[in-house]
């Protein structure tokens, strides 16, 4: 009786540690350590045309805390890139980002998706991001169409969007939410306040920023640096 009541008491103590454990984590800690087994169970469920990344904003100089496989040349305590820091700059502001096409320097293809994870304010302290390689995919998929004569089935192009033009979809999203409706980049007034508003947001202080912003809008390079003329004018004058 005795050895029973000594092993309940056990039992009890073990549980009250790890319930105190647990608060003592914060609601950040506790999601993403949730989260390290299931990086690695998407990861096997899709295969080695994938990469699945957990990221940490809280320490954007180490952010990726767990990885199972290898697209990007990444791996754990890689810092978080100058674009994802700048989203994170924009706080409750930054949005996931789901079923996009990129190309990485390597000339692959990769349809990416991420969800962010919040505080109870809003603000994104981690994300799970999810790489998969369709560069082969998209090859059968014409060559199937150019073999049956019919462009019916390969009729849709993914569209590749870079970092930088997830960037400005952001801005103009911001901004169209800030007016109650959608911005007409035909309209002088709308461009200027389009890149009135990607200037304010430093976003031309990234690397490649003219020449990318340049081909989102179709545009030439030196149309881009006559509207920050423009506005550099505009701020002088204030």
């Amino acid at each position: 009786m005795t050895k029973l009541k000594e092993k309940t008491r056990r039992r009890v103590k073990a549980g009250q540690t790890t319930t105190k454990s647990t608060k003592s984590k914060s609601h950040a800690d506790i999601v993403l350590d949730a989260m390290r087994p299931v990086v690695h169970m998407i990861a096997e469920s899709i295969g080695r045309t994938s990469e699945v990344v957990l990221h940490d904003f809280r320490t954007p100089d180490a952010s990726v805390i767990e990885i199972a496989g290898n697209l990007t040349n990444r791996g754990i305590g890689a810092p978080v890139n100058e674009i994802n820091k700048w989203l994170l700059s924009q706080g409750k502001d930054v949005r996931d980002k789901t079923e996009k096409f990129m190309r990485t320097g390597r000339g692959r293809t990769l349809k990416t998706a991420r969800t962010l994870f919040r505080e109870r304010n809003g603000q994104a302290f981690g994300a799970l991001c999810i790489n998969i390689d369709v560069t082969e995919l998209l090859s059968v998929a014409r060559s199937i169409a150019d073999l049956s004569g019919s462009d019916e089935l390969f009729q849709k192009q993914p569209r590749l969007v870079d970092d930088i033009a997830y960037v400005v979809q952001a801005v103009v999203a911001a901004e169209e939410a800030k007016t109650g409706s959608r911005l007409n980049m035909a309209t002088q007034s709308d461009r200027m306040r389009v890149f009135r508003a990607l200037q304010e947001q430093g976003v031309f202080t990234l690397r490649r920023a003219v020449p990318r912003v340049a081909e989102y809008f179709s545009v030439s390079r030196a149309t881009i640096y006559s509207y920050l003329n423009e506005v550099n004018g505009e701020a002088d004058h204030d």
